[in-house]
């Protein structure tokens, strides 16, 4: 006599058993490896493993590389998926993909903030009634300057780095210089004191001296995490310990 009960799977589903064939049946179709009922059960592959996977499944050791849908194939798909959607998002899907609804700022998909990195690594910010904004963005070292300040910066205006950290827009880490000519002079003076540098340790090295003789440990700074180098006041610059970055310059070589 047939009955019902509970699929041992676990789930809420009732298994009609035994079935016309007169097996007495414990799970419902596809039930039998759920859960605790499947060898994987608690397993998680290792990074190494993973890694193993994702190359046996790539390029053409995929079993779908270099095939495509059918015209068929690609209809019966479009309609399942369209049957699954409402009249109104088809609609608004629909005025998207043909121009006519484009959002913008926090409406966007892709919004993520309002803020944004240029290929140099400047960091941006999304200002779109400054007057002298790109697509809607504007360097948020220059926006910084300019509430300090009071007045939007013109064109010429160059707002400088002085650790020379792009994205580090600290007030106390920015110098406004009035056209790209004074900033370039700086950094040519920026280059001189660091060839000078250079120059003092070579000929430390030719003595047989010891590089880190040079420098002098300032616990009270930290860049990037950790205290930087000075070298003492002959020379006076601020190296980062890791990167060999120049973090400073003396007043005579501004």
């Amino acid at each position: 006599m047939m009955g019902t009960k509970q699929c041992e799977c676990g789930c809420s589903g009732l298994v009609t058993t035994p079935d016309k064939w007169g097996n007495n049946l414990r799970f419902l179709f596809g039930h039998a490896q759920r859960g605790k009922n499947n060898g994987m059960y608690g397993y998680s592959p290792t990074p190494e493993e993973r890694k193993r996977h994702s190359m046996r499944m790539s390029g053409e050791n995929n079993p779908f590389y270099g095939k495509k849908h059918t015209v068929k194939t690609r209809k019966i798909i479009s309609k399942k998926v369209s049957k699954s959607m409402t009249p109104e998002h088809r609609k608004e899907i629909s005025e998207r993909m043909t121009g006519k609804v484009q959002p913008k700022g926090k409406d966007s998909h892709g919004w993520k903030g309002g803020k944004s990195k240029t290929p140099k690594g400047y960091v941006l910010k999304h200002r779109p009634s400054h007057p002298l904004s790109y697509n809607g963005y504007v360097k948020e070292h220059r926006l910084i300057m300019e509430k300090h300040i009071g007045r939007y910066l013109r064109p010429e205006e160059v707002v400088h780095h002085i650790n020379l950290v792009k994205t580090d827009n600290r007030l106390s880490n920015l110098w406004l210089f009035k056209n790209q000519s004074e900033h370039g002079k700086h950094h040519r003076k920026l280059e001189k004191a660091k060839i000078a540098f250079l120059e003092k340790a070579f000929d430390l090295a030719c003595k047989g001296g010891n590089f880190f003789d040079l420098f002098t440990v300032k616990e009270d700074a930290s860049f990037n995490g950790m205290p930087p180098l000075w070298t003492p006041e002959e020379v006076g610059i601020c190296i980062d310990e890791m990167t060999g970055e120049v973090l400073y310059m003396p007043e005579e070589y501004r």
